[in-house]
């Protein structure tokens, strides 16, 4: 079996594994590193180190290619609260709200035929950037950029 036909392969049997599953994931890590900052890219961080410790991911300052998206089905991206971020030769980063769920991990491994290095991610946040993520590839844009909050101007005066 060629390594697309196994990619094939374990994408459908990742979907058929979504499809029966129905315990919701795991809130996410109260280990997890501090946010990185927004300066630093998503290849700047490095990988999840062995002693547990996940590094975090900040959504408001978030830019990925939505080819990436490819990867992951967004049915299966929204299920399992998932979004990939960067696709490499061998490995595929993701944010994740439980990136201890070591299920998910493998069975991404399995349908990507890549290790996954993953990253910690509010799982609210993270549910509207996958839907925002997603959005953006179905509508064509080679990129999707995280809209960022309005930043807060704490020397205006607030009226009285």
């Amino acid at each position: 079996m060629s390594g697309d036909d196994k990619r094939k392969l374990g994408r459908i049997q990742l979907e058929r594994k979504l499809v029966s599953r129905n315990d919701p994931a795991p809130p996410s890590s109260a280990n997890a590193a501090p946010p990185s900052s927004a300066s630093r890219s998503v290849e700047d961080v490095p990988p999840a180190p062995d002693s547990g410790i996940v590094p975090t991911v900040d959504l408001d300052h978030l830019v990925i290619a939505t080819s990436h998206l490819e990867v992951l089905p967004r049915p299966a991206a929204e299920a399992l609260a998932i979004l990939p971020m960067q696709v490499r030769d061998d490995v595929v980063v993701v944010a994740m709200a439980n990136p201890h769920d070591r299920r998910a991990i493998d069975e991404l491994e399995f349908a990507t035929g890549k290790a996954v290095s993953p990253r910690a991610a509010a799982r609210e946040g993270l549910l509207a950037a996958i839907a925002a993520a997603y959005d953006a590839a179905e509508r064509g844009e080679p990129q999707y950029r995280a809209q960022r909050p309005a930043p807060s101007h704490p020397g205006r005066s607030r009226g009285k």
